[in-house]
């Protein structure tokens, strides 16, 4: 009568066994990585074509996370510290741009789009301790892609596009603009780690207000970060401009910018920022443009780990404290679960 008892243990196993792959894919799996137009099907469900093109594709945001921080987050394990895991933020962008140079961009002026509504992404965490380089007090990561959603809708804003035209290719993410303010990489020569500042950055408190609101100001902190004259390794860095704007193709390709800077300030709950520079593109023929891309986001709860504490007695002007409010089941609970269910088969 009481047979199914014996099934038990297996199901709770199974259902512990589903959570853990859940919290898994909560923590840092990325950071780095150049293959993100590669046609990866990262993200949670597959079609059954040769590509394994996510049919409802969830939004890739461990490429903000540089290798080095990487290897001291929580990988999303139960138990493990979470002190580097960083906060994740949501919003809207608009991205404004201006064709400065072109030999045959011209006859297509027409269709071209000064202002492109986007949504994204922004993960700002702490700076790590290995490998030794990196100065910043703090890493930010920045991504962005072109959607007419409201933010509200930002969990389905994220399709992928099928960017040659020729279809040799898989569809990728719809990413156009990625920056992370610190990169880290393996040195397989040396067999070692290293990491630069990509983007030079100070922060610092936020005056207050002179007058209105006093309390408007409180707890926000400022930064100010560029693009250093030189730097001794390539990036990770992602600029991509819709070919639509210059030519028949689907997209420009653009090599690394010139005079870039990232500017912003953030409190515990909210997020800005403003990325500008000059940005060339070499194919099909080159595109130089001016940009300006404005971000402004709130704290994404639901997936970080981590929540900034800002500007608090006795601690860095930018610290974090653990996040209540992410509700995760404990794979440790679940683990004590499955063997009070054995427990009770042979009582």
């Amino acid at each position: 009568m009481y047979c199914w008892i014996l099934f038990l243990p297996y199901f709770l196993f199974q259902f512990s066994t589903s959570i853990s792959g859940v919290q898994a894919r909560r923590g840092g799996e990325g950071g780095d990585s150049d293959d993100s137009d590669s046609g990866e099907n990262s993200g949670g469900g597959t079609n059954t074509d040769s590509c394994a093109t996510p049919k409802q594709p969830t939004i890739w945001k461990w490429d903000l996370i540089p290798n080095n921080a990487d290897n001291y987050t929580s990988g999303g394990i139960s138990g493990r510290d979470t002190s580097y895991d960083g906060s994740f933020f949501k919003g809207e962008a608009s991205l404004h741009y201006t064709i400065t140079d072109n030999e045959t961009c011209y006859s297509y002026t027409h269709d071209a789009e000064n202002t492109l509504q986007m949504l994204g992404y922004v993960w700002v965490g702490p700076q790590v301790p290995y490998p030794v380089g990196p100065t910043n007090p703090i890493i930010i990561g920045f991504k962005t892609w072109e959607s007419h959603r409201s933010l509200d809708e930002i969990s389905d804003s994220y399709s992928y596009i099928q960017w040659d035209n020729s279809e040799i290719s898989c569809p990728s993410r719809p990413d156009l603009f990625r920056v992370t303010t610190t990169y880290g990489w393996t040195d397989w020569d040396a067999r070692v780690q290293k990491a630069i500042d990509v983007m030079n950055m100070t922060i610092s408190e936020a005056p207050a207000p002179t007058h209105g609101d006093r309390g408007q100001d409180q707890g926000r902190v400022r930064f100010n970060a560029a693009m250093p004259d030189k730097l001794d390794h390539d990036t990770a860095w992602l600029f991509r401009f819709p070919g639509r704007i210059c030519s028949s193709r689907l997209d420009y390709f653009d090599t690394p910018p010139e005079r870039l800077t990232m500017n912003g300030s953030f409190t515990n709950t909210t997020f800005d920022l403003t990325l500008s520079g000059i940005s060339k593109a070499v194919e099909p023929s080159e595109l130089v443009a001016e940009f300006r891309l404005t971000f402004s986001g709130v704290f994404d709860g639901d997936n970080s780990t981590e929540k900034l504490s800002l500007r608090q007695p006795g601690e860095p002007l930018v610290a974090w404290v653990p996040n209540s409010g992410l509700r995760v089941v404990s794979v440790g609970w679940m683990t004590s679960l499955i063997f009070l269910g054995a427990l009770v088969v042979f009582m």
